[in-house]
């Protein structure tokens, strides 16, 4: 038997090494009684031995079968198979070594293209994927492809868990970013802690979109892109100079209507501060927060120094981190709120904020540009006995 082959060679990294179908060798001689079709396509065939059922051939056959893959991602496939009906696919993932079989997601719409995506691949691992095509009339057709895949790149060699419960994680994978020598990352996890996906190419910030992409923060002052795992384009670049803002920064989020949410900031110069005489005034930096359409259109704008008192200064106040910003502000500037990551509540689309230097996670009403409440020190709750506030925290997720 003949096999399609794909190698995953150096730190994960998919790459075609094989070309073929699982088909019978023809120079092999049949089995007495057996029919062998052969197709025309791919090479493709179908043997049948004595007794079984003998309903006519499949009425379509694999135009094409193959995987895509890119320098930039490990540990993914992505099968590009075509056909010429169209033909709903059936596709599992068998680890040779365990042998365990788990399903690969597919579309449920008839197509005569299909790009479904394998996750769940472990470095240094022998797979073999399984693809049954059927067809309008329930016609069906088999096929394989083997992979295997080398080991973690070196930035993730070290990563170690420490703790898995898996009676408390929901189904999925752990994505996450980080740095490690100057080097950035996206990396996912499953339930024990295995790495299965990384990518230098989708790194920062960034979130999911309920059409399978990903909204991510690229640079400081860069542009938000709408972005697969690969790290391509799948739809809008949002510049942040477009929306009147120096930058996007930290964490964005998703409205339940699927339009992105993003932080920018602008700088206000405001007095009253403690100092000499009637007080000091400074270059205050404060967050905007902006619901922008998969277009690009601009639906809303809310500015944090509107609903907050700028006059409440805590830690990091001090902080410089914004003089690149706004080179021309005389004397520098203070860094008031720096907020984090903003989120929509699915309830009400109302935006949750983490506020990093005022210590809070707010919420606004994103339809009236109101305040609806603060949780932290000083804010609209009461603490039970005992309890304390966290401070200086990161992402908030409603």
């Amino acid at each position: 038997m003949s096999r399609a082959v794909v190698r995953v060679m150096s730190f994960g990294l998919l790459v075609l090494w094989g070309v073929g179908c699982d088909s019978t060798d023809p120079g092999e001689p049949a089995e007495p009684g057996t029919d062998i079709v052969h197709t025309a396509d791919t090479g493709e065939d179908i043997t049948r031995h004595p007794g079984e059922d003998t309903a006519p051939d499949p009425p379509f056959s694999f135009e094409h079968f193959s995987v895509i893959t890119s320098e930039e991602v490990g540990l993914v496939a992505w099968l590009d198979i075509a056909g010429d009906v169209p033909t709903l696919l059936t596709v599992t993932l068998e680890d040779l070594g365990s042998s365990l079989i788990t399903e690969v997601p597919t579309s449920q719409t008839p197509a005569m293209k299909h790009t479904p995506v394998v996750m769940g691949l472990h470095a240094a691992t022998s797979y073999r994927i399984h693809v049954t095509a059927t067809d309008g009339t329930g016609a069906s057709l088999s096929d394989t492809l083997d992979l295997e895949t080398g080991p973690l790149p070196p930035f993730l060699a070290g990563l170690e868990t420490l703790i898995s419960d898996a009676e408390r994680m929901q189904p999925g994978y752990t994505l996450f970013s980080g740095t490690v020598e100057e080097e950035t990352y996206s990396a996912a996890v499953d339930g024990a802690g295995e790495v299965v996906y990384f990518s230098s190419g989708l790194g920062g910030n960034f979130v999911p979109t309920s059409a399978g992409s990903y909204l991510a923060e690229t640079t400081h002052g860069g542009p938000l892109i709408v972005t697969d795992l690969r790290g391509q384009s799948m739809g809008a670049t949002l510049t942040p100079q477009d929306y009147n803002t120096p930058t996007f920064h930290h964490t964005p989020g998703i409205s339940p209507e699927g339009n992105y949410l993003a932080i920018g900031v602008e700088m206000r110069t405001i007095d009253g501060y403690p100092g000499a005489g009637d007080g000091t005034s400074y270059n205050v930096i404060g967050d905007l927060f902006f619901e922008i359409a998969p277009d690009g259109a601009l639906l809303r704008e809310i500015a944090l120094l509107d609903l907050l008192d700028p006059h409440r200064t805590m830690g990091g106040f001090d902080n410089s981190f914004w003089n690149m910003d706004f080179p021309a502000a005389e004397g520098g500037t203070k860094d008031w709120s720096h907020s984090n990551s903003i989120a929509s509540d699915p309830l009400d689309g109302g935006y949750v904020v983490s506020v990093l230097h005022q210590n809070w996670v707010v919420k606004l009403n994103h339809d009236t540009d109101t305040l609806l409440w603060r949780l932290g020190p000083e804010g609209d709750f009461d603490l039970a006995p005992g309890g304390r506030w966290s401070r200086i925290h990161h992402g908030a997720v409603p």
